[in-house]
């Protein structure tokens, strides 16, 4: 039918004689060689644009300019000018100082490929050829016409010339977009007043008042489109449009496959996430790591030296403070940086106890670095486990991992060996989930990829090559820590206070010579300059170097060789950032409080339990769950652990999780009433899933009825496939989804006659009828009558009142044969629909409607093959 409807929208009458004499052998009109001026509008039906110009064109000279809207916009186009062409546009813009300015704006080509040229306002016709005479415009006019095919896609192309021979009438084209190719698209240009006079050069000059600047506003992409907006519709130059909205395509085909990968019941589940609209090309810029043979001095691993005993069964370096926050390397390649920094900030957490910035200096000293032996699972393991997180390298190029959500990923696609590599993350734990081993990933893709920013990739097989190429840093071994002594931390409190009182002294000398000078009797201490002293501070930014007098303030608080009394101290600096909403930074101190291994457990357990609190206002209710376990390890009776992992399982929706929490020996009433809600919710959601899985089974048999019904009537649906078995293939349930935004579909009525929606097509007028539910008993002669009988109201756009039920004829067409088939207006639906060669697309039937005996009709039987019902 979409053939059909093509040909019949280009379809035109072809008068062979209108009393003037045409040769057949016509030459096509050569603008492009001429000096001329002409006017116009530029119309777009689908877009609702008429857009008026006016253009002048000087082929020997090499110049042209086009005006829009009466000169509102003026473009011209100077490729005489420079080595590549300049192009000047002369528009209205606003300004914050004045409304509507005149501007002139200028853009000079760069290469070849990117030169300015000059642009006519009349087509190219060599490639055209000339079909005919016809009437348009009251011009009797040759009628020439170019025909481009690309797969099943035709655009035409057509041009109408006065009886002169030179002046141009109309320029058609009708055909399909290039962006999505599914959408039709149309536009013509009227023209007027075609003159081949002399044109003034200063016709081709900018402005001499006015200073040309650069282009603002959108990228290089639209500028040069932007700056000869005719040059998409008369020389058919699309690539703006390729460059701006090529991510289209790739969006679409990437959700396509998202929504395949998750029907397809894997042990892992895709989302669409930031990466969707990237294209294949664009993903394969992230991915910057590149295999070298050889070890390049890397030191080899001794996994002797490991016992398998020694290793727990699952393991999170997140939990200890090892991991930094995850990255996002965004559009490059930088991934092996990542991986990299990774296992070096896992090294010195390990080495000092501490990975943050104002901790450590900004310099690492590598001693060297480790291999870990390839293709070994175990040693990988070992490594994990004794000396932190490894960078490891993977194969990366798979889509679904891309577009990972959740679950344990393995890809069978996926390869291990050393060139297939290319990608760099950190391995920071593994473990076991539902049964299946996986290693915890760290990745660089930012936290709105993955499980934020993290995934589980399988055990099995090295799937995607995990422990093909890893290995970790060694640090140069650093002057031993200074152990100070009572003695030394005396004397450091003593010269402080010593500062402190002089700091003081000074401030007062300070404002009461400023109170003298101003004439103020008082000399009270100004509170800002006490501020600046690290004693009197509140807050302390990072960023900058420490003061000498700040650093002694820390060793004194911090550097404390009693682990507990270092580890009160950063819980009440946690508290005091946690009260003012600082999250981020409460949990750094409480990460620093539990790295201080203090043997007090309850502390232990309210450092864990403050973490938990500042993760859960965070909205990391996973992180904040294992801080409440480790919390209990502690203390397994600590209630404010209780509640708040009770309570970040009812956030997961983990409810059996949020009861087991809420079971202790303790009856405390707030646990009990979170059970009776975890309960409830667990209820309300098996529930909700029953109806759903209900209404879906539901569902799936009244559209598996309705597929038997219409089968069982002989009706054929398009591109029918059939199952062994039951005769019936899910794939037909897609053939009846409709495309009308009235969303009415084929159904089956209370007498078990079939109601379809059915499109009725006028070619000759490109209108349409969408009658939403024709019954299969009723004959088109019915349905006719009461669209086209005087007792009803005739369609505005048949002025001439043609279309009366005495003269209509009805076609199907058959696509494969490319053969329209006549309809008998007084079938029924159901006998046409049964005819063999008749099959239903897009759920809906859909004819052609034309005159019998109408000029458009003589055409139509020219141009298709037709056969009678």
């Amino acid at each position: 039918m979409v053939e059909m409807l093509k040909e019949a929208q280009f379809a035109v009458c072809i008068v062979l004689c209108f009393g003037v004499s045409f040769s057949t052998k016509a030459t096509a009109p050569n603008w492009n060689a001429l000096t001329y001026t002409v006017e116009g509008t530029l119309q777009l039906p689908y877009a609702e644009i008429i857009e008026p110009f006016s253009a002048y064109y000087d082929a020997k000279n090499n110049k042209s300019r086009i005006d829009y809207y009466g000169g509102m916009v003026i473009t011209i186009q100077r490729p005489d000018m420079t080595k590549f062409g300049v192009s000047y546009k002369l528009a209205p813009m606003s300004t914050e100082k004045q409304l509507n300015m005149d501007m002139c704006f200028q853009v000079n080509g760069t290469n070849n490929d990117d030169a300015v040229m000059v642009q006519s306002i009349l087509p190219d016709l060599t490639d055209f050829n000339m079909i005919g005479v016809e009437m348009k415009s009251g011009n009797n006019c040759t009628k020439w016409q170019k025909v481009d095919v690309q797969g099943k896609k035709k655009n035409v192309y057509t041009m109408w010339v006065g009886p002169d021979g030179k002046m141009p009438v109309r320029y058609e084209m009708y055909g399909y977009d290039s962006l999505l190719g599914s959408h039709y698209d149309k536009y013509y240009l009227d023209y007027i007043n075609f003159g081949t006079n002399d044109i003034s050069p200063s016709k081709f000059d900018p402005p001499s008042n006015m200073t040309c600047g650069g282009f603002p506003g959108p990228g290089i992409k639209e500028h040069r489109i932007m700056m000869n907006p005719m040059r998409e519709y008369i020389n058919n130059d699309q690539t703006h449009i390729d460059q701006m909205f090529g991510f289209l395509k790739s969006t679409q085909h990437n959700v396509r496959f998202i929504h395949s990968k998750n029907r397809a019941g894997l042990t892992y589940r895709l989302a669409v996430n930031h990466l969707a609209d990237k294209s294949s090309e664009e993903l394969k810029l992230m991915r910057g790591y590149r295999y070298t043979p050889g070890n390049h001095g890397g030191l080899s691993f001794e996994k002797s030296k490991y016992n398998l005993k020694d290793v727990p069964a699952n393991l999170d370096w997140r939990l200890y403070g090892a991991v930094n926050p995850v990255k996002d390397q965004a559009v490059c390649g930088s991934c092996w940086s990542f991986g990299t920094t990774g296992t070096i900030e896992g090294a010195y957490f390990l080495k000092d106890g501490q990975c943050r910035k104002d901790k450590v200096t900004p310099v690492a000293k590598l001693k060297n670095y480790v291999n870990i032996t390839n293709n070994d699972e175990q040693a990988l393991k070992f490594a994990i486990a004794h000396m932190g997180p490894v960078s490891v390298a993977i194969d990366a190029s798979h889509l679904s991992l891309s577009f990972y959500a959740n679950g344990v990923y393995y890809e069978p696609k996926c390869g291990n060996k050393p060139d297939d590599l290319d990608h760099a993350v950190l391995a920071v734990g593994y473990g076991t989930m539902n049964g299946q081993a996986y290693w915890l990933i760290k990745n660089s893709w930012s936290t709105y990829w993955g499980m934020d920013g993290y995934v589980l990739m399988s055990q099995k097989d090295n799937n995607c090559g995990y422990h093909s190429k890893a290995s970790w840093t060694h640090f140069k071994r650093m002057p031993k820590k200074k152990v100070w002594t009572n003695e030394e931390r005396a004397e450091l409190a003593k010269k402080l206070d010593a500062e402190l009182e002089e700091y003081v002294a000074d401030c007062i000398a300070k404002q009461k010579e400023k109170n003298e000078k101003e004439g103020e009797k008082e000399s009270d201490l100004n509170i800002e300059d006490l501020a600046n002293h690290p004693a009197f501070m509140t807050e302390v930014d990072w960023s900058k170097p420490l003061t000498p007098e700040l650093e002694a303030l820390m060793k004194l608080k911090y550097e404390d060789e009693n682990p507990t009394a270092g580890a009160e101290a950063y819980k009440l600096d946690g508290n005091h950032e946690f009260k003012k909403k600082k999250y981020d930074i409460a949990i750094d101190n409480y990460t620093e409080g539990i790295k201080c291994r203090c043997p007090d457990k309850l502390l232990n357990a309210v450092l864990y339990t403050n973490r938990a609190a500042a993760q859960f206002h965070r909205g990391n209710y996973r992180s904040s769950l294992h801080d409440c376990i480790f919390a209990r390890k502690f203390k397994s009776d600590h209630m404010k652990a209780i509640l708040r992992g009770a309570t970040c399982c009812l956030q997961l929706k983990r409810y059996d999780e949020a009861s087991k929490w809420c079971d202790t020996e303790n009856e405390n009433e707030e646990l009990l009433q979170m059970k009776y809600k975890a309960e409830n919710l667990k209820k309300s959601l098996e529930r909700d899933k029953r109806k759903e899985e209900a209404a879906e089974r539901k569902e799936r048999k009244e559209e598996e009825k309705l597929l038997a019904v219409i089968q069982s009537k002989g009706i054929q649906l398009a591109s029918m496939k059939t199952n062994k078995n039951t005769g019936l293939h899910p794939s037909l349930l897609t053939n009846l989804e409709t495309q009308n935004p009235s969303g009415a579909k084929v159904h089956v009525t209370s007498d078990g006659t079939l109601n379809w929606p059915v499109l009725f097509m006028y070619p000759e007028h490109t209108m349409t009828d969408y009658v939403e539910a024709f019954n299969e008993t009723h004959t088109f002669e019915e349905h006719l009558q009461m669209m086209f009988s005087d007792g009803f109201e005739h369609p505005q756009w048949d002025t001439d009142r043609k279309y009366t039920t005495d003269k209509l004829l009805v076609y199907f067409e058959d696509r494969e044969n490319e053969v329209m088939y006549k309809v008998n207006q007084k079938s029924t639906l159901l006998k046409v629909l049964q005819h063999k060669r008749h099959f239903v697309h897009g759920g809906t039937p859909c004819f052609v409607v034309t005159v019998d005996g109408s000029k458009y009709q003589n055409v139509f039987k020219e141009r298709h093959k037709i056969i009678n019902s």
